[in-house]
């Protein structure tokens, strides 16, 4: 309309030649009009002047129109004249444009009261525009008194008189409960007028009142079609809502690449959460190919722009320099900020930088800081670290009270580990009463788990013994092995001393052997010991005394006592090598020191 007004302007006589005597205002416009829409602009301006001059309203909205365009004949004060003169006939068009000036302060002084008036008048004349206008005029308090009742009317009444995004604010507050009662059925059939007539913001809360089933039944193939379209109208929020929709499979089957597509359109609209699932879909080729440099640089925009989810996950990527150079430094900051949006696996990775001294100081306080958020937030691992952290005064006064607390959440929440260290103040009536059976429980709750080889360990030495519950000793060498298994080291010792000794199921010395030298090859100096006495009495064949010997010397050198007995005995008997007094003296008071009471300590 306004390019046609502008080519009509342009084609102004020097004089205006009034229309025959005969022809009645409307008649005369409409038939300018129906020229200038065939492509004959000759004398319609003149035309449409003559037929505002004889009162009719379309015809001074037009003549407005005309010069308010932009040309060289722009003239917004003669437009404001022409728009006055509409208004006053009661042309509903002419008050909008009348309150559009006004507002704007463009042909005339601004004056929001004014313009708040006129589109009332064109609000009353059923423009929806006007309506529209209107309504958010009294909900923002622009030109008088907030009254969000009657903006409330009047987004509804510009809807019904096809204004789109009059359709989404009549449904938004209905579906909020402003300006009169909450009523989802009724927002839920504005938004979808509102998509119908095309707006996309409407679109997308149709569709999630569809999903959720607001207003009315869920309706997923609705929601999807929905949000398809607010994507489409260009709303990104809208494709994000159907990216989760095809990566969830609701209501379809699940799509990765679908989902990859609509939140690349989401990112690409700024919309950041979209960079987050564009960074995660690339780091873990969801729906596309792994590209680490790519799923930096999404992290990296919805990071820079305040989705600090993101940063978290930026973060890992700096810290195990992939797609691009590792960056202890910069991981650290941006763990540090994600944490600050309550992102609990930041904070724990904060915690864990702060207390390893990575990216920067060790801070150990600091840690403990950043792992009592991350407990705070629930997250399993960082309670474990808070219970740690009391129990053993590391970088906090030692409270085993407070540490027990964080060790019952952690293995409440299923942390396997934090269930042993819980057993183990159990056991020893730190932080609260001594509870073996509890002790017990704990113990097999993480032993189950089947990743904690010391708390299979500790609750083969209950059940061995008949600690907090019965004695079970066939229970006891399963467990043991199975502790052994998962390289603990002592527990292969444990489970040869029980095969050794037939103790939960046959002799099988050469069984036992075997897991002696497993556990001293695994560090265990008790092993070590162990393997050395199956060498001197040869479980699997003949003794092996020279073996034995340096064996128990090695043990002896790692400060254990019956280590050093045994090597004394041997070389003062000159067995597996030559008689030592002087070094069998030495083990002597050695094994002495270390407290044996095998050996001669009176002197």
């Amino acid at each position: 309309m306004r390019k046609l007004f502008a080519t009509i302007l342009f084609g102004l006589a020097s004089a205006i030649a009034l229309p025959a005597a005969a022809q009645g205002a409307q008649q005369l416009y409409e038939t300018a009009k129906a020229r200038a829409e065939a492509g004959d602009t000759t004398n319609v301006f003149n035309d449409w002047v003559s037929a505002c001059q004889q009162n009719y309203g379309p015809a001074c909205n037009s003549v407005g129109e005309a010069y308010a365009a932009k040309s060289d004949n722009q003239n917004f004060t003669t437009a404001y004249s022409y728009y006055s003169k509409g208004c006053e006939l009661n042309n509903a068009a002419s008050c909008e444009n009348k309150g559009n000036l006004e507002f704007d302060g463009e042909g005339v002084e601004k004056n929001e009261t004014a313009a708040r008036a006129s589109y009332t008048k064109g609000c009353n004349g059923s423009d929806s525009n006007a309506c529209y206008l209107l309504a958010t005029m009294e909900y923002f308090a622009q030109g008088g008194g907030e009254d969000k009742a009657s903006a409330r009317t009047h987004f509804i009444k510009a809807c019904g008189l096809g204004r789109a995004t009059s359709c989404f604010s009549a449904g938004r507050m209905k579906y909020e409960g402003e300006g009169g009662a909450e009523d989802k059925v009724g927002a839920r059939a504005d938004y979808k007028r509102g998509c119908d007539l095309g707006n996309g913001s409407a679109c997308n809360d149709y569709g999630y009142s569809a999903q959720n089933g607001f207003g009315g039944p869920e309706d997923l193939a609705e929601a999807i079609r929905a949000y398809g379209a607010a994507c489409e109208a260009g709303r990104a929020i809208g494709c994000d809502n159907l990216g989760n929709l095809q990566r969830e499979g609701k209501g379809m089957a699940q799509d990765y690449v679908g989902a990859y597509a609509s939140y690349t359109k989401g990112c690409d609209g700024d919309y950041y959460a979209s960079c987050y699932q564009v960074g995660y879909s690339k780091h873990y080729a969801r729906g596309t190919e792994k590209d680490l440099v790519g799923a930096r640089a999404a992290y990296k925009k919805a990071c820079d722009n305040d989705y600090l989810y993101a940063c978290n996950n930026l973060g890992l990527l700096h810290t195990r320099g992939e797609g691009g150079p590792k960056n202890d430094v910069e991981a650290r900051r941006l763990y540090v900020l994600a944490c600050s949006d309550n992102n609990a696996i930041a904070c724990d990775n904060a915690g864990d930088f702060l207390k390893d001294g990575k990216g920067g100081d060790k801070d150990l306080t600091g840690a403990h800081a950043y792992y009592t958020k991350s407990c705070d937030l629930d997250r399993m691992e960082a309670c474990y670290q808070v219970g740690y952290a009391l129990v053993e005064g590391r970088g906090v006064e030692v409270d085993t009270t407070a540490g027990r607390a964080a060790y019952q959440k952690a293995c409440d929440g299923d942390y396997p580990f934090a269930c042993n260290n819980l057993g183990i103040l159990y056991q020893n009536g730190e932080g609260g009463p001594k509870d073996e059976a509890a002790a017990r429980g704990y113990y097999k709750k993480s032993c189950d788990a089947g990743n904690n080889a010391m708390a299979c360990d500790n609750l083969a030495e209950f059940v061995k013994n008949g600690t907090g519950g019965p004695q079970d000793m066939p229970a006891a060498r399963v467990l043991y092995k199975q502790a052994c298994d998962a390289d603990h080291v002592d527990a292969c010792s444990d489970l040869g001393y029980m095969m050794e000794n037939g103790q939960g199921g046959d002799v099988d010395k050469v069984g036992a052997m075997a897991n002696y030298n497993l556990s001293c090859e695994r560090g265990s100096t008790r092993g070590c010991y162990n393997y050395g006495v199956a060498l001197y009495n040869g479980y699997d064949g003949e003794p092996d005394l020279l073996a034995a010997r340096e064996m128990f010397r090695k043990t002896c050198g790692k400060g254990y006592a019956n280590g050093c007995h045994s090597y004394n005995v041997m070389l003062t008997n000159g067995s597996g090598g030559p008689v030592d007094t002087v070094g069998a003296e030495v083990a002597r008071k050695q094994a002495c020191k270390l407290g044996s009471t095998q050996s001669y300590c009176s002197n």
